[in-house]
């Protein structure tokens, strides 16, 4: 049985799964709201996540000056 068809509600003969693509996405939710809880409700894993995104975009690109090249010097082949 296809999955899409297995998903549908007992109602129209299937087995009413749950799709697995929208639990992911409510658990996602769920950790936002979470996350963004105001002070007295905040769990102690988001100011460890708040710390650890805060380093990583303090740090300098590890990308080398060199490495990026600016459009306008570039040349490109013209045919005439």
């Amino acid at each position: 049985m296809a999955w899409e068809r297995a998903i549908l509600p007992v109602e129209e003969g299937r087995i009413g799964a749950p799709s697995v693509k929208l639990v992911y996405e409510a658990i996602k939710v769920g950790w936002l709201k979470r996350w963004w809880c105001p002070e007295p409700d905040r769990p102690d894993w988001a100011w460890v996540a708040n710390e650890i995104i805060f380093q990583g975009a303090q740090q300098k690109p590890s990308i080398p000056k060199d490495t990026v090249c600016e459009w306008v010097c570039q040349t490109w082949p013209i045919k005439i």
